[in-house]
């Protein structure tokens, strides 16, 4: 097999300056993908912030190639539409400005993501380097009003406006759209020809996973994804007062990181309003060691989440042996049946039905968790991550 090279566009202009923060879905793949490249098939290249060369770090990239992006924003610690603006804006230059100037010959040039600051510099480089472009998709934004009942309004018109012209660019320039299921029927009701499209998978490493022995069980469920109201989580005092009326010392453990400090006061006032201080506890973010014992600690996982493209917290619960209740997306598709409870979306009564039936059902509940993790046993990294990497080398 010859050697190709490919430089990837990764901008990590949404995080705080703390290469620490829980990364998401695409970030997360997009590392899982590119440090298991064979350097015998592909000498590969990262444009990038100084922000994602630390992330690359600690993700745990072996030394490669790097063409440093300027960010002038990047040190501003603030989670405002104000920030976002100002770091998307000046990464997309300078990271065009640094397109321009990498004199190295590129056979293809891969974009982290179809949001524009990771896509017009890909375009720009792909064109200069007479390459092929490969674009990422991870998940199509609906229409703000669509959202607006659990999301805030402003941010999601500026992405959804944002998103328009990213498309328009991925179908005039893009020679592949890296895709998973959900999104690949979204993209042809775009316009996008199907022959571009190949479909991908999130994963897990298993192994980690199977290194978690059993735990003494703490809480009856638990949570896991950022705290956002797209996530559900001002959901969850609703639905767990259901249950504690039905089963008192009920505990539900809350993991992940809060979008914002107002986000934090609202989940606490949900709670104390509910009077549930003493069965929900908000345990924050966790590293990866500690979040694997909290799953294994609780009995089933619960995820209200109103938007997800694959869910990779439902994944890791279902790898950790844990049956769990969602609301009905199309998304889980993928995960097959026997693992999860779905509901209708937004319905909270039935959600709360679903949880107590699994909890009040051992014999359920522990064949459902069987079923859990052989479903996920299909979903391990070094499998998935190997398929995409001969599609990133094969494609004409």
């Amino acid at each position: 097999m010859k050697m190709i090279s490919i430089l990837g566009v990764y901008l990590p202009i949404h995080n705080t300056s703390d290469p620490d923060e829980p990364l998401s879905g695409g970030e997360r793949h997009f590392f899982q993908v590119i440090k298991r490249i064979n350097p015998c098939w592909i000498n590969f290249h990262l444009e990038t912030t100084q922000l994602g060369l630390a992330i690359s770090a600690k993700e745990g990239l072996e030394p490669i190639k790097y063409h440093l992006v300027h960010s002038p924003f990047e040190s501003i610690l603030s989670k405002s539409i104000v920030r976002f603006l100002l770091i998307s804006i000046s990464c997309t230059v300078y990271a065009i400005i640094a397109a321009l100037r990498i004199k190295y010959k590129f056979d293809k040039v891969c974009s982290s993501s179809h949001y524009l600051f990771d896509l017009l510099p890909a375009v720009i480089a792909s064109r200069k380097s007479k390459a092929k472009l490969i674009v990422y998709l991870h998940l199509l934004e609906p229409p703000p009003f669509e959202r607006a009942k659990y999301h805030p309004f402003l941010p999601s018109i500026l992405v959804w406006v944002s998103q328009r012209l990213s498309i328009a660019l991925t179908k005039r320039y893009a020679d592949y759209i890296f895709t998973l299921p959900v999104c690949a029927r979204q993209t042809v009701r775009e316009g996008i020809a199907r022959d571009k499209i190949k479909m991908i998978l999130n994963g897990i490493d298993i192994k980690e996973f199977d290194k978690t022995g059993q735990r003494e069980i703490k809480y009856e469920a638990c949570f896991l994804t950022r705290l956002s109201p797209l996530k559900g989580v001002f959901d969850l005092p609703h639905i767990w007062r259901n249950i504690v009326d039905n089963i008192p010392n009920a505990r539900l453990a809350i993991m992940g990181l809060s979008e914002s400090v107002k986000y934090n006061s609202q989940l606490e006032e949900l709670i104390k309003t509910n009077n549930l201080t003493r069965n929900i506890v908000v345990l924050g973010t966790l590293d990866e060691k500690n979040k694997r014992s909290a799953l294994k600690e609780s009995k089933i996982f619960v995820f209200p989440s109103y938007e997800e493209s694959f869910g990779i917290s439902l994944l890791e619960a279902i790898a950790s042996g844990l049956s769990a209740v969602a609301y009905d997306l199309p998304a889980y598709e993928v995960f097959g049946n026997g693992a999860i409870l779905k509901v209708p979306v937004g319905d909270k009564k039935a959600f709360s039905e679903a949880v107590l039936k699994l909890l009040l059902d051992g014999k359920l509940r522990k064949g459902m968790g069987e079923k859990a993790r052989s479903i996920a046993s299909r979903f391990d990294w070094d499998e998935i991550a190997n398929k995409e990497l001969m599609l990133l080398y094969s494609p004409a």
